[in-house]
């Protein structure tokens, strides 16, 4: 993987050597910007600009790479969205709802439930 690297020259408030021409626009930061808050992830937007239409592929793999590696070297975990398929097996179905449901009221019985009571009343 070679990286782009921001031209040294530039932090010294001089013009670029052209070390870094051959893939961004403007080698500034990429813009980002926080989207939403999805099901099971944070929705980031990440705009680099290139300067042609098929130095976008590849960069798109460059940023994701860089981003998985930034995640490892900081022990950051993607947390995927689990799903319990139940085939059958009822009494363990219900043993495993059972414990859910303890769990979830001693959260209740330890914090509350605060204004959800109310349904949106003022």
């Amino acid at each position: 993987l070679a990286r782009q690297i921001r031209c040294p020259y530039l932090d010294q408030n001089k013009p670029s050597c052209g070390c870094d021409k051959d893939i961004h626009v403007d080698i500034s930061q990429p813009t980002v910007r926080f989207n939403k808050f999805n099901d099971s992830a944070l929705d980031f937007l990440v705009l680099v600009y290139v300067r042609d239409y098929g130095s976008q592929f590849k960069m798109k793999s460059d940023m994701r790479v860089i981003m998985y590696e930034e995640f490892k070297k900081y022990d950051i975990r993607v947390p995927w969205p689990i799903r319990t398929v139940y085939q059958g097996d009822e009494k363990r179905e219900a043993q495993e709802i059972a414990e859910h449901e303890s769990k979830r009221q001693q959260v209740t019985d330890e914090y509350g439930i605060g204004d959800l009571a109310h349904g949106g009343e003022d």
